[in-house]
């Protein structure tokens, strides 16, 4: 079960035999297929409960370890990779990366923004994100789940902020370039948009309004073109055959 004791992230976990195609038939049960991968590990084919994947997903992001349950083994690692489905967004695979707790890692972290911006509220500028992420090092539970970007000092355009404008809170090392644009404001342009009113055409001296000069169709002909009638170009001696039954195959 998933659960949350003293920050560790647990999730219970099962050995998986059904591999390739025989997977659809274990999401049919609610279980999601997955692997476990790492340096000097064994790659390991897992499968897992989807409703307790998506707690802790939900929880842990791709940024904090979760402990694997496999067994008796107590395997901690981090979310690498999840597959979802191209219409439905149901998740199909997850990747499980082994971390060791004593080994720093290098990972990119989400940045959040807090706060409001002078600019922006007072329509002064429109806010440009040129990072969404920044990547940290730091032991594998010291990896922060989001760093907070602060946008209360973007008050007019050309401010901005930079990698090294972050404040660093925790046992962790922001690595990306000092220099590196996250956030700026730009000079805010507010399109005027001109109502434009069609004039109204005057019709010509002795032209009724919305008048065409095409007949008017013979009585009949109109409800049988509305109903798409194939047979009006046909010579009238010619028999109609039975209609042809196509057979689709169920799909």
């Amino acid at each position: 079960m998933t659960k949350k004791e003293s920050d560790k992230i647990v999730l219970k976990v099962e050995g998986r035999e059904i591999v390739g195609k025989g997977v659809k038939k274990l999401r049919r049960q609610n279980l999601l297929p997955g692997n476990i991968y790492g340096e000097g590990f064994k790659s390991t084919a897992i499968q897992i409960d989807a409703h307790e994947f998506s707690l802790a997903h939900r929880a842990a992001g791709e940024t904090q370890v979760i402990h694997l349950m496999l067994g008796s083994d107590d395997i901690p690692t981090m979310i690498h990779q999840v597959q979802y489905h191209p219409v439905t967004d149901k998740t199909l695979h997850v990747d499980l990366r082994k971390v060791d707790l004593n080994k720093k890692i290098q990972t990119e972290v989400p940045l959040k923004q807090v706060g409001e911006s002078p600019a922006i509220e007072g329509k002064k500028g429109d806010l440009i994100a040129d990072r969404e992420t920044i990547m940290v090092e730091a032991l594998p539970d010291n990896v922060p789940l989001e760093i907070e970007v602060d946008i209360s000092v973007l008050a007019s355009p050309g401010d901005e902020i930079k990698v090294k404008d972050l404040k660093q809170t925790g046992d962790f090392t922001i690595i990306s370039e000092p220099d590196k644009t996250i956030l700026r404001i730009i000079e805010h342009k507010e399109e005027e948009l001109e109502a434009q009113i069609p004039e109204e055409e005057v019709p010509a001296e002795g032209e009724a309004s919305g008048e065409t000069e095409t007949e008017a169709p013979a009585e009949g002909e109109e409800k049988a073109d509305e109903s798409g009638d194939a047979t009006a170009d046909k010579n009238p001696d010619e028999k109609k055959g039975p209609s042809d039954e196509k057979q689709t195959e169920s799909s």
